[in-house]
C-alpha cells in the first residue's frame, strides 16, 4: 500500500503531490512508531530488523522537523529501503505465527 502512493512517480511529480506527501509521511510515522515500541517490548526481536536506529529516527524527520523534511529522500527511501523492511517484517511475523 505504502509504495503505491509513489507508483510512477519521479521525484518532482512526488514534489508536486501534496496528498500522496501527506499520505506517505503519515505511513512513515506510523511504521516509525511500530517499530519504535517493538523495540520497548522485545529489543531482541527488534533488533532483527535491518537499519532499526535509521528507521526510526527517519520518522521524527517528519514528525518534528517538517519544513527541513526533502521529499525527494522520502520518496527513494520508500522505494529502497521499504521493501526490505516488508520482507523482514514478513519473515518475522511468519516465524512468530508458527511458533
Amino acid at each position: 500500500m505504502t509504495q503505491s502512493l509513489v507508483e510512477g512517480m519521479d521525484a518532482s511529480a512526488y514534489a508536486t503531490n501534496l496528498m500522496a506527501q501527506a499520505a506517505l509521511e503519515r505511513k512513515v510515522e506510523v511504521i516509525g512508531e511500530a517499530l519504535n515500541r517493538l523495540s520497548k517490548l522485545d529489543a531482541t526481536l527488534a533488533c532483527r530488523v535491518s537499519d532499526l536506529p535509521r528507521i526510526m529516527a527517519f520518522r521524527n524527520q517528519p514528525i518534528h522537523g517538517h519544513a527541513n523534511l526533502d521529499v525527494g529522500t522520502v520518496c527513494t527511501v520508500v522505494r529502497t529501503a521499504l521493501p526490505v523492511l516488508i520482507d523482514e517484517t514478513r519473515a518475522l511475523l511468519d516465524e512468530l505465527s508458527a511458533a
